[in-house]
């Protein structure tokens, strides 16, 4: 047996994919346990109703009523915080691990000729390591990565079952399963304004896709998960607070910032994805897997346009925008000839130096802010034993955007009745907190 052959063979194993899958798991959920409550967490920890600590799942739903009214729409994402808030963190820390192997498996398996690789999958790895912008935000924080990297997630399921029927699949087998997904279709829709509204494109282009290539009838019951996730989404932009919401209009200058933006996070994905969409062309591979490239990257692209209409643009919104870019190059990088094969070799171990070079650095920076963390709180527990009640405490200061305190506001450092400060002190069962800067003493 030759050591391509062998290669291949371990590549492409079931054992491989477990082996790979538990380092995944392992390592998220060492990051996720060493990323404590932050910011938001703090306020998502209490009912919006009462006021009071969440303690079992009746609590959740007075609070998300209140909540539906003040905050925003995305009630079904913030529900799933506040149910986690009720237990303690390692439950969020095991799920939300779970949720982060399940997608790069997902992407190593389905967009890579619905088999396994395991090539592909650490590339995938790799890729959302270095370019999702304040990683610790979107995957790791506990209300960023509910609202954010577990959309991607939904998006994933809620595209399978059409990614299936434009392979030449039958899905949704039965009544029961058909029902069951049209309801999980509206939690869809009322989960996210990008990822949701990505979904429903990406699932309308496949049954499009579906209906002009394969010369396929449309199917009336994969129609109707679609206007079910479109009723989830008007749903979401019902919601009284939604309504009163302030947006910043799209405008050509507002579309030309989102471009910029995603330009600045993702020109290299860009890049790459055009060229093996040439190379797809050259080495002329079926036109289904390019009309389904184009179908995701037209969606990530459309994901960054989207957030022209948003008063400011968060890095933590794009979170969506390189998983789907992945998707896109993964679909149409088969057919493997000799001279592109090298230029692939090149470009994956490209990818490994930088991988590596960002690894270890953002690994220390969840680590030092971890600890950081931990010292403050040992701080207000060694003055509570003294009977202070008013603590002025240092701020995490974060090294990098792999901790999820980078870019969020850890306390205000003037007003200990504002958010979080205020959840935090109730937090703690102390009087008030207000922070301070430990760099310049402020």
């Amino acid at each position: 047996m030759s050591v391509t052959t062998v290669l291949k063979k371990i590549n492409s194993s079931y054992y491989s994919a477990l082996i790979f899958g538990i380092l995944i798991f392992s390592f998220f959920l060492v990051l996720n346990v060493l990323t404590p409550y932050v910011c938001d967490d703090f306020v998502y920890l209490f009912s919006f109703s009462t006021k009071e600590r969440l303690t079992n799942i009746a609590d959740v739903f007075p609070s998300m009523y209140v909540h539906a009214f003040r905050m925003n729409g995305r009630i079904v994402s913030h529900s799933l915080v506040q149910i986690f808030a009720i237990f303690p963190p390692l439950v969020f820390d095991v799920v939300s691990s779970a949720v982060s192997t399940f997608i790069i498996l997902f992407l190593g398996k389905v967009f890579a000729a619905g088999k396994f690789s395991l090539v592909k999958s650490a590339a995938s790895f790799a890729v959302i390591w270095c370019f999702t912008p304040d990683f610790g935000q979107s995957w790791l924080w506990q209300d960023g990565a509910a609202n954010y990297m577990w959309s991607i997630a939904i998006l994933l399921l809620f595209i399978f079952p059409f990614l299936k029927r434009y392979g030449g699949g039958e899905p949704l087998k039965g009544m029961a399963l058909k029902i069951l997904f049209a309801v999980f279709a509206y939690l869809c829709g009322f989960y996210s304004e990008i990822a949701s509204f990505v979904a429903m494109f990406i699932a309308v282009s496949l049954l499009i896709g579906d209906r002009i290539l394969n010369k396929k009838s449309l199917r009336t019951y994969l129609w109707v998960p679609i206007a079910s996730a479109a009723a989830g989404y008007v749903s979401m932009f019902f919601m009284p607070a939604q309504v009163s919401a302030k947006s910043g209009g799209i405008s050509f200058s507002s579309l030309l910032h989102a471009l910029e933006e995603t330009d600045k996070f993702f020109r290299i994905l860009v890049i790459v994805w055009a060229a093996v969409i040439i190379r797809a062309f050259i080495v002329k591979i079926e036109k289904k897997r390019i009309f389904l490239s184009f179908i995701f990257f037209a969606g990530g692209l459309g994901a960054g346009l989207m957030l022209g209409a948003a008063l400011y643009i968060a890095p933590r919104c794009f979170s969506v925008v390189p998983v789907l870019f992945i998707a896109a190059i993964l679909t149409v990088s088969v057919k493997q000839t000799v001279p592109f094969t090298v230029l692939s070799s090149l470009a994956l171990a490209a990818l490994a130096v930088f991988f590596m070079i960002r690894l270890f650095p953002g690994v220390a920076s969840v680590s030092d802010s971890f600890n950081q963390f931990k010292n403050r709180e040992a701080i207000i527990e060694q003055e509570k034993e003294q009977g202070i009640k008013d603590h002025r405490l240092p701020i995490v200061t974060p090294l990098d955007q792999y901790s999820a305190f980078w870019g969020l506001r850890d306390l205000s450092l003037d007003d200990p009745d504002t958010w979080p400060n205020k959840s935090m002190a109730q937090y703690y069962g102390t009087g008030s907190i207000i922070g301070y800067d430990p760099g310049t003493k402020e």
